[in-house]
């Protein structure tokens, strides 16, 4: 076994929610330069993810997990090693007999950030549909709402991990997980669930963490503005459909990689 750099919680210019200036395999290629062996696609809402993808990253020593930052009851959740059910998850309900049918890992994202799509008192309601919490990038030494998290996770006994969440290039690398395993997807879940895990992590500046947040915020109505004057139907009625015919919009049931 060894010490596997990962970050499972990536954005990709593939999700047309958040005008993300990237393609998954300039993603793939930047994560590699970083040294990373583990990524997750987790875009909003659907699974977007290519066998393609799965194989470009294997070429360049990353295992490459398909998966979905999920809306459910307007919460977040990010479900990895995603399946065809995914998409059909609304309700914590639905969560509850994915996960007796399928062999993902289901992880609170920002659980305790101000926010209507975070978790917060869900996360007390639901804590046992939950393999772990997430330590998010975006934080500073005044700002840093990871702490609640790693209290509810020391006091539930459940792992933390740490992620970028990353709408920008840039994100990648600031705070990210070292899982012990070998290097195959069945032993990275695996050790995720064992709490084989270590998080590196370093605080945003003040003003970096602003900036950054008034530029994804722009992106953001940039692209409802688009949607609008192109008559586009508003976000709760997308269906994804990308230009890419390698590219699945509802991914086939994920298979271990071995």
């Amino acid at each position: 076994m060894e010490w596997l750099k990962a970050d499972l919680h990536t954005h990709t210019g593939d999700c047309v929610f958040d005008g993300i200036p990237y393609s998954a395999c300039q993603l793939i290629d930047h994560a590699a330069a970083l040294g990373f062996r583990v990524l997750a696609l987790t875009n909003h809402k659907y699974v977007i993810f290519s066998e393609c993808w799965r194989e470009y990253a294997l070429e360049r020593g990353i295992i490459l997990f398909p998966g979905a930052e999920a809306q459910i009851q307007r919460r977040h959740v990010l479900i990895i090693n995603a399946a065809r059910d995914a998409d059909r998850i609304r309700t914590f309900a639905d969560l509850k007999a994915y996960r007796r049918m399928n062999h993902s890992l289901v992880i609170a994202p920002h659980p305790f950030y101000p926010g209507l799509i975070c978790l917060r008192k869900k996360l007390h309601e639901y804590r046992e549909l939950f393999d772990a919490l997430e330590y998010n990038s975006f934080y500073t030494v005044f700002f840093n709402p990871n702490e609640r998290a790693v209290e509810f996770a020391q006091t539930h006994s459940l792992p933390l991990l740490g992620g970028s969440d990353a709408h920008r290039l840039s994100m990648l690398g600031r705070t990210y997980s070292l899982i012990q395993a070998d290097c195959n997807a069945e032993s990275i879940l695996q050790a995720v669930r064992d709490g084989q895990v270590k998080i590196a992590t370093q605080p945003m500046r003040g003003t970096e963490a602003l900036l950054l947040a008034a530029q994804l915020r722009l992106s953001t109505l940039r692209v409802d503005v688009r949607r609008l004057l192109s008559r586009q139907p508003p976000r709760s009625e997308y269906r994804p459909c990308l230009p890419d015919s390698s590219a699945q919009s509802v991914s086939e049931p994920a298979s271990l990689v071995s």
